[in-house]
């Protein structure tokens, strides 16, 4: 929004901060009645990715040269949504069988894990960049 601001853009950001407003607006109307009060959350999280994107479209276009953020942007939001369902199901089971502390430790790890795995499966990760940047480590 402030790059935008600094290039005369005022009154377009202002419609798209006016757009992600009413898309969170209706969402927190309606999703209370799906999720409860963690509505409001999402609500906030959809609306400033709503505006990121849209921002980030017509930066691309003032610039005339195509930033390859979106891409990346949205596989890593499905690794982020994945591994957050993943982790309220483990949370959820883990906190019948172990006590607090364990459950959270068991949980991150599992995060960690499966983070790095589903990054490393959608290409988000490079294996190879990290082992050699572990040797240079090494070897320095």
């Amino acid at each position: 929004t402030s790059m935008l601001n600094s290039m005369g853009q005022e009154m377009k950001t202002f419609q798209y901060f006016m757009i992600s407003t009413i898309v969170s607006i209706a969402l927190i109307y309606i999703l209370p009645q799906y999720c409860g009060v963690e509505a409001i959350i999402y609500a906030m999280g959809i609306s400033q990715i709503l505006t990121c994107v849209l921002n980030l479209r017509k930066l691309n276009k003032l610039l005339h040269f195509s930033i390859p953020i979106l891409k990346p942007i949205l596989y890593q939001s499905g690794i982020v949504c994945i591994v957050t369902i993943c982790a309220k199901l483990i949370n959820s089971l883990c906190l019948y069988l172990f006590p607090t502390v364990i459950t959270i430790i068991l949980v991150g790890m599992v995060c960690a894990i499966s983070y790095i795995m589903l990054a490393i499966c959608f290409g988000q990760l490079d294996v190879e960049y990290i082992k050699k940047s572990l040797i240079k480590k090494k070897t320095a």
